[in-house]
């Protein structure tokens, strides 16, 4: 069934729950899965390594409106999949993710240094990200998905065209790819 679960401080957590609103919350894990069936349910992530060597985390959740966190030092690595809803998605830190949502309305949320991968799915998606973003989007539509940008100045925004994908450089090596889409600035 559903619940309430907090871990701290295991190598690797493993956390499965059923349909219903639930809590995960897991703290100083170096890897592990965690697995929540249909409903609003709450992931909070604060994942640790001592190791060179990248740890995942897996992160599953069913429809619903989801609201997931994850964020982690630079060789933390999260793979996080929601169902349909109004999902709400963050990664913090130096970690690096590959998200990818059903459809709904999702907010993706890109407050890390490290690389991202994010798919929204179908729906009216906004894909957020901070001065430093490494990311990638995979399924952006025009007209019906938006691009926040936070800590950026207008004048340090450069968009180009390259191999059919529009690349939007941030500054200092920062750059978000919108995968398999030819835009001018003026379009996004």
């Amino acid at each position: 069934g559903n619940g309430t679960v907090s871990v701290a401080n295991f190598v690797d957590a493993e956390v499965r729950l059923g349909n219903g609103d639930s809590q995960v919350t897991v703290t100083g894990a170096k890897r592990g899965s965690i697995g929540v069936g249909n409903g609003n349910d709450t992931i909070t992530v604060s994942a640790t390594s001592n190791q060179t060597i990248d740890n995942v985390m897996k992160i599953t959740a069913g429809d619903g409106d989801n609201r997931i966190a994850f964020s982690g030092a630079a060789n933390t690595v999260a793979r996080i999949a929601t169902g349909n809803g109004d999902n709400r998605v963050a990664v913090g830190g130096q970690a690096s993710a590959r998200i990818v949502t059903g459809s709904g309305n999702d907010d993706l949320v890109d407050h890390s240094t490290g690389a991202l991968t994010m798919t929204g799915g179908t729906g009216n998606d906004v894909f957020e990200f901070l001065a430093g973003a490494h990311a990638t989007v995979t399924d952006f539509q025009a007209g019906q998905d938006s691009i926040v940008l936070h800590g950026v100045s207008p004048g340090q925004v450069q968009v180009s065209n390259s191999a059919g994908s529009t690349l939007i450089a941030l500054g200092g090596g920062a750059q978000i790819q919108l995968a398999g889409v030819a835009l001018s600035a003026g379009s996004l």
